[in-house]
């Protein structure tokens, strides 16, 4: 855990570094308020602003050591997300070399559902509800702790996002 506090009266700001505790990220934040009073003579309330990061998350995912997610969306579109922009080193190299992949859900974590929303929002196929229900079901029995819902164009209208998050 990084942290960092700048006192009232003082125009300095102070930063050092902790180690994370990844059970409790909050003990953390109260051994750098405890750090700050017995290093500086500073108490929580002498602080105008107090900021802390830490790098659990990152560490999680490139360890690939998180809980399991699962994504569900727009039939057709399964392995969009995972194929990307298609991005090579050279583009026009006729010898590809595959290059790992970091997708944090695996294809048996991804299902597809009927549903289809237009560039501009309109509506083309209606959600398919049984079919979403169907999908949550299979996810959840392979082991999925999270699902995220990803339809096409839904910034354009979210309707069917947010009744699939409902």
């Amino acid at each position: 855990m990084y942290g960092c506090g700048r006192a009232k009266a003082c125009e300095n700001i102070r930063f050092f570094k902790l180690p994370t505790t990844r059970t409790d990220p909050g003990e953390a934040v109260v051994a750098a308020l405890k750090r700050m009073k017995s290093d500086w003579a500073l108490n929580a309330t002498d602080l105008e602003k107090f900021a802390h990061g830490t790098t659990i998350a990152t560490n999680a995912v490139l360890e690939r050591k998180g809980a399991a997610i699962g994504i569900i969306t727009t039939k057709g579109f399964r392995d969009v997300l995972e194929i990307g922009r298609q991005s090579r080193r050279q583009m026009y190299d006729v010898v590809l070399e595959p290059q790992p992949l970091v997708f944090l859900a695996p294809r048996r974590f991804r299902q597809e559902v009927s549903e289809r929303v237009a560039p501009s929002g309109e509506i083309l196929t209606a959600l398919d509800e049984a079919d979403l229900r169907n999908a949550a079901d299979k996810l959840v029995q392979s082991g999925a702790r999270s699902i995220a819902v990803v339809f096409l164009f839904a910034f354009a209208n979210p309707a069917h996002e947010q009744r699939a998050k409902g």
